[in-house]
């Protein structure tokens, strides 16, 4: 094709994002960041509290109210930069936040430290929750409130000591955990804030970090210099394209620091919802961790413990380094696989066939089939030939799902006799699929009035049956519109929490299974699928407002409940 419309589309409009799958198995501005050695100067008492043999943690507190962790040894090797206390910020979607720990209780042992705390809270201007006018709601009493104690609220900071054995290296270090308990206000969300830096300063220390827009290992040079992870894509509408990217389904699962005293690695040790991203402003020698702990909106809040792990005294050289960060690689991946009970897979030379009109399958298994296997490929990626916009309805793409069937005009039986020569050929066959449908497939199925130009498709056995018997069929977003990521008004996207989606879903991809296709080319699988939230402003069906007026004119006193699900 002269253009790839696709490619073409993403550009003008934003980016999109991939990964494959078998069928088996806060806005933050760090360029304003001058922070010097007499921050939090205020502080009266300093522990270092020694874990084990190697690691000593300083817990940074004025008086009774706790700033955060300070510096961090191994092995007598500094891992940050201690100007800046290291702690968790907790805001909620209705605008509350987390002013002050106010420590209740400590348990330091040296097999752990356990810091019990209760806090004081401020409501801010604005929430997370919209308006049907797709702008946030705002907090408009209370300017002049002082901050409030809640006793009803309580932060518990778990420290433990660890020691790993990965690969033919031993890592030394801690784990840390905050576990949040409210009968006052739910979150959804936790974000752990801190800096990582090998002998206090990241100057001379490289960032190893599988990300595909930004270098993946980056050595630190100068002051100057400014790194981060997240998508500025230059010279489109909106250049802001992601912030914070999910850990575990798009970056690599853990940081890697690479330094002359050694390798220091962080990573969450259980599959979650983890949005991560790495920044080191320009003028600054400090390199910022943040990661978001999300899940379902709830009382009960516990962030996956995250382990800081060093290993002293390596090797320089890129090869050195690159053994360790594929020792690291492959023992998180393995880890993480077994905690959710999935099987690994691993990378294998591949042919893509990418096509933007209706593809001849006669000419894919006579001609382009015998090419591949000739090069030795042991899997091959077809594109998405389940209904579509452009096989359906002649419209731009054919990444935009009218149902998850074999379109007729491709022919099923004619895309198993492909696979089945694939398969013979010891080559497995993945396609194009994604977890959305095509906004036309929502407003075709609300028909009113004569039929006139349009020759819908027939109701039954579809999505459209399944989107009317489900509860909640598409994700929301806070506003509670159909979730489409930057792809509105093309995509509307599926709620796989729902069972009745997620039946359909699965059935469909084992129907494509029986016909030779054994994956998933599971396209903006990050941004798409697992990292969102489902918004949901009203559980109940009707909510009261308790006065005398018969159309609830005004707010009730107390809303009804809401709630807010991952996705991932």
């Amino acid at each position: 094709m002269p253009e790839n419309r696709r490619r073409t589309f993403i550009k003008k409009g934003m980016l999109g994002a991939a990964s494959a799958i078998t069928l088996n198995s806060l806005d933050f501005s760090f360029d304003a960041v001058q922070k010097n050695d007499a921050t939090h100067s205020h502080r009266t008492t300093d522990d270092i509290i020694q874990l084990g043999k190697d690691v000593q943690v300083e817990l940074l507190i004025s008086g009774n109210r706790f700033l955060g962790i300070g510096s961090v040894k191994v092995n007598k090797v500094s891992l940050r930069d201690s100007t800046i206390p290291m702690c968790c910020e907790i805001r909620n979607p209705d605008g509350i936040s987390v002013t002050d720990f106010i420590v209740t209780n400590k348990r330091i042992k040296p097999e752990g430290i356990e810091i019990e705390m209760s806090v004081h809270t401020k409501r801010s201007g604005m929430m997370d929750w919209m308006l049907h006018t797709v702008r946030n709601r705002e907090n408009l009493y209370g300017w002049s409130e002082e901050k409030q104690e809640d006793h009803d609220t309580t932060v518990t900071l778990k420290i433990f000591p660890v020691s790993r054995a990965i690969g033919n290296y031993r890592f030394t270090g801690f784990s840390y955990q905050y576990i949040f308990k409210s009968r006052s206000f739910p979150v959804y969300k936790i974000l752990d804030r801190g800096t990582w830096e090998i002998s206090g300063s990241c100057i001379g220390c490289e960032s190893w970090m599988r990300v595909g827009h930004v270098p993946s290992i980056v050595p630190f040079v100068s002051d100057d210099q400014k790194y981060s992870t997240e998508n500025y894509y230059h010279g489109i509408a909106n250049p802001n394209v992601f912030q914070f990217l999910p850990l575990q389904t798009e970056l690599q699962g853990f940081t890697f620091q690479a330094h002359s005293k050694g390798i220091l690695v962080t990573w969450p040790t259980q599959v979650a919802h983890v949005r991560t991203l790495l920044e080191k402003p320009r003028g600054s020698a400090r390199l910022f961790h943040f990661h978001q702990h999300c899940n379902d909106l709830s009382h009960d809040f516990a962030t996956s413990p995250v382990e800081v792990l060093f290993l002293p005294e390596t090797e320089t050289d890129s090869v050195s380094r690159y053994n360790i960060y594929e020792s690291v690689r492959q023992y998180t991946h393995t880890h993480l696989h077994e905690h959710c009970g999935i099987r690994q897979e691993r990378i294998s030379t591949y042919g893509q066939i990418e096509q933007w009109d209706e593809p001849d399958f006669d000419d894919y298994t006579d001609r382009i089939l015998p090419a591949l296997i000739e090069k030795g490929v042991r899997r091959i990626f077809i594109p998405n030939e389940f209904e579509n916009t452009m096989n359906t309805w002649g419209l731009s793409n054919m990444c935009c799902n009218v149902d998850f069937k074999i379109s007729k005009t491709v022919g099923a039986e004619k895309i198993a006799k492909f696979c089945k020569t694939a398969t013979q050929a010891g080559i497995e066959v993945m396609m194009w699929g994604n977890t959305a449908i095509s906004t036309l497939t929502e407003m075709f199925q609300w028909k009113d009035g004569k039929k006139k130009r349009i020759d819908f498709l027939p109701e039954a056995n579809s999505i459209m049956e399944v989107i009317k018997k489900a509860k909640e069929p598409f994700v929301r977003n806070p506003s509670n519109a159909i979730e489409a990521d930057h792809y509105t008004p093309r995509f509307a996207a599926l709620n796989l929490r729902d069972p009745d989606i997620k039946a359909y879903w699965m059935r469909q991809w084992k129907l494509a299974y029986d016909i030779g296709i054994h994956g998933i080319f599971l396209d903006s699988s990050f941004n798409m699928s697992s990292d969102k939230f489902h918004f949901v402003q009203n559980t109940e069906q009707h909510a009261d407002s308790g006065n005398e007026q018969p159309h609830d004119f005004y707010r009730p006193e107390k809303e009804p409940p809401k709630a807010i699900k991952t996705q991932y």
